[in-house]
């Protein structure tokens, strides 16, 4: 998966007020972009990890919108009170129409049947391999198109256990997964708990089989990281081979099953 990259084509239009203070701006693609950027010139891992985020869950058949490396200019930055650092290209992620965000608000319109379920547990055991722990229960970080009942999976700063390259991978408690929200006991509540298990248990070819695609194509991706986010190569080569490890994949599948078979025991009493 290769990104291109498109030029700011007007001053920005809105400051998030969220913990990385994304900014949205029109481009030169006729797209409009979210975007993460450099605030330091400091190593940028969350942005490494957003990069790292979009290869993998690309190679997991993950819908998501579209990415694209975001030049802004300097004159569209004016007015906007935000430390960046405008040699370094930013991380954007398309803004996309007539979709809903998820949240403890928004959940219910999400169609609660078996389709839409297999999609969230899919992206639950990814966050579990990727260790995700900035898609929580009252943090989804999921978009919904309700005309296509489809879940998009958008921001990956958190993944490698919120960015901490220098530790080893550790794994997500079922309180760290979107399989302890809302939104799970919502999707959960048409399907039978043994049937419910059963779908968990049926997604190891689809896991083995991401895991080997992503391995295949990670490589290659991780060239395009761009060398103003002052990242070595090494470091990062050196984490993404941990998601690799069989000790680990192995954890990772029993520890999602696991969590699934707690969500559901928890959901039946409640």
């Amino acid at each position: 998966m290769k990104l291109s990259t498109v030029k700011s084509i007007r001053k920005i239009d809105y400051l998030y007020e969220t913990g990385d203070r994304p900014v949205q701006v029109a481009c030169s693609d006729k797209n409009t972009y979210i975007c993460k950027y450099m605030q330091s010139t400091n190593r940028a891992y969350k942005l490494v990890s957003e990069l790292i985020g979009v290869l993998t869950a690309k190679a997991w058949n993950l819908s998501m919108p579209g990415y694209a490396f975001v030049d802004i200019s300097d004159e569209h930055w004016e007015g906007c009170n935000v430390s960046h650092v405008l040699s370094a290209p930013a991380f954007g992620c398309k803004k996309l129409p007539e979709v809903t965000d998820i949240n403890n608000m928004t959940f219910m319109q999400v169609a609660s049947d078996e389709n839409v379920m297999r999609q969230l547990l899919g992206i639950a055991l990814y966050d579990m391999w990727i260790a995700n722990e900035d898609r929580t229960y009252n943090n989804a970080n999921l978009l919904y198109d309700v005309n296509e009942k489809q879940l998009i999976s958008i921001d990956y700063g958190g993944i490698f256990n919120m960015a901490t390259y220098g530790y080893p991978l550790s794994l997500l408690t079922l309180q760290d997964s979107i399989l302890y929200s809302e939104s799970f006991t919502h999707l959960s509540k048409n399907i039978e708990s043994d049937k419910l298990l059963q779908i968990g248990l049926s997604m190891r070819p689809y896991y083995l089989s991401s895991l080997r695609k992503c391995k295949m194509n990670i490589r290659e991706g991780l060239l395009q990281i761009p060398s103003e986010w002052n990242m070595p190569h090494d470091v990062v080569e050196r984490k993404v081979q941990e998601l690799f490890k069989e000790e680990w994949t192995e954890r990772v599948w029993l520890n999602f099953i696991d969590c699934l078979k707690e969500s559901i025991n928890t959901n039946q009493y409640e």
